[in-house]
């Protein structure tokens, strides 16, 4: 039967049955992920954490602090889609006409995500590596919103993956996917058609969400518009009240001292309204 992650964190000697035992409560009760319980409160270090799942699952793992943006591979997967499933693109690459896209990713348990990743792009295959949330967070936020942010390093020697140095694919664009139309091509030939359609639909995806967006902040607006002026109606309607109470008020005055008489009054009150 395969081992789960804690024990064989306790068979490295990298945490102890009581450090397993506490994180695992506080997972029953907050529904956070073992590792990032374990490294919060200091009882493993996430390179020594990311290395362990590595060689349990027999995958591969990056220190994402060392490595360089491409903007090449950042045009292929649009911010939102990167935020949403924690993922960030890494490389673009061509081998015997074969694209590759290197994407470091925090749940490697998530196999659906490989198969829509390669879907979304239109890439021959996805080769993903394992990394901090923290860290593609941290990318994310840096390379596509251009937030100066410095990523965390996992302060680690070792490191398994071996992601490329450079892009040798070119894409043709000014600005980064998801904010203008991006055209993928190779020095030797340009994706399939059903790769570009792949695209075109997400950029009408990727505008109806920008739409809806902005019609929810329209409305907010219009509602907020709404209810100050609400509030100013009733603040008058409560200030017209107070005038006709006190204009009531002297009217009794002067007719008690006998400046006028209640006929007198309405016979005012009918040449007004008259």
């Amino acid at each position: 039967m395969k081992k789960k992650i804690g024990e064989y964190l306790i068979e490295k000697g990298l945490i102890t049955a009581i450090q397993l035992k506490t994180s695992l409560g506080e997972q029953q009760n907050f529904g956070e992920v073992l590792g990032e319980i374990l490294v919060k409160h200091g009882f493993i270090s996430e390179g020594d954490l990311l290395e362990s799942i590595a060689e349990m699952e027999n995958i591969k793992f990056v220190d994402m602090a060392n490595l360089k943006p491409s903007q090449t591979a950042l045009r292929m997967l649009p911010i939102n889609f990167c935020k949403q499933h924690t993922i960030y693109p890494l490389r673009l690459r061509e081998s015997n006409r074969k694209k590759t896209l290197y994407v470091a990713i925090s749940d490697f348990y998530n196999l659906d995500l490989l198969s829509q990743i390669q879907f979304t792009t239109g890439v021959d295959n996805v080769d993903a590596v394992l990394a901090t949330k923290r860290a593609i967070n941290a990318a994310i936020s840096r390379d596509y919103e251009y937030q100066d942010i410095e990523i965390p390093s996992l302060n680690y020697e070792k490191q398994s993956a071996l992601v490329p140095e450079e892009d040798n694919l070119i894409v043709k664009s000014d600005e980064i996917y998801g904010q203008k139309t991006s055209k993928v091509t190779s020095k030797k030939d340009d994706f399939s058609d059903l790769g570009k359609l792949k695209s075109k639909v997400l950029d009408l995806e990727l505008e109806v969400e920008s739409l809806r967006k902005r019609m929810k902040n329209r409305n907010e607006d219009l509602e907020l518009d709404l209810g100050i002026l609400k509030k100013k109606l009733k603040e008058k309607n409560e200030e017209i009240a107070m005038m006709e109470k006190r204009l009531i008020a002297v009217v009794k005055l002067l007719i008690k001292k006998g400046i006028f008489s209640k006929e007198d009054f309405f016979l005012i009150l009918k040449k007004i309204n008259s």
